[in-house]
Order: C-alpha cells, then sequence, then structure tokens
C-alpha cells in the first residue's frame, strides 16, 4: 500500500500539538488528584486504626491562638466609653 497522504500543513501541527498538551495537562490533573485521594485514604485509615486502639489523641485539633487576660478578667484593649 502506498502511503497517499499530504505532509501536514502548520495548521493542522499547531492543531496537533495543542491537542497533545491538552491531554499531557489533563493527565497530570488526573495523576495529582489520584495521589492527592490516596493521600486522604492512608490518613482516614491511620485514625481509623488509632480510635479502635481505644486512644484519645489520635486527632490534632488546631485552636486560635487568643489574646491574654488582663488580672480583672477584662482584655487588655482599651475601650473608649
Amino acid at each position: 500500500m502506498a502511503d497517499n497522504q499530504e505532509p501536514a500543513t502548520g495548521n493542522e501541527r499547531t492543531h496537533h500539538r495543542r491537542v497533545m498538551l491538552i491531554a499531557i495537562v489533563t493527565i497530570a490533573l488526573l495523576l495529582t488528584g489520584m495521589i492527592w485521594v490516596a493521600r486522604l485514604i492512608v490518613e482516614q485509615q491511620k485514625l481509623e486504626r488509632c480510635l479502635a486502639t481505644g486512644q484519645r489523641d489520635c486527632l490534632r485539633i488546631e485552636t486560635p491562638q487568643s489574646e491574654p487576660l488582663a488580672a480583672g478578667g477584662q482584655s487588655e484593649k482599651k475601650h473608649a466609653d
């Protein structure tokens, strides 16, 4: 069989490059998402194992830092009354 295809024009090459770039970006995003989900699953499994053993300090809870209270129980900020 003889190959009767004409050489690709500049417009076709640009289109093919664009399609390949979109495919590569899509695959990269899918891989990133899969890694993120896998890490979430591993963290959940660790938490479940810890809770199953009866431990109470399995999950670290972040608390916001508050201002220290003055001796009178009021904050150190002065209020204009």
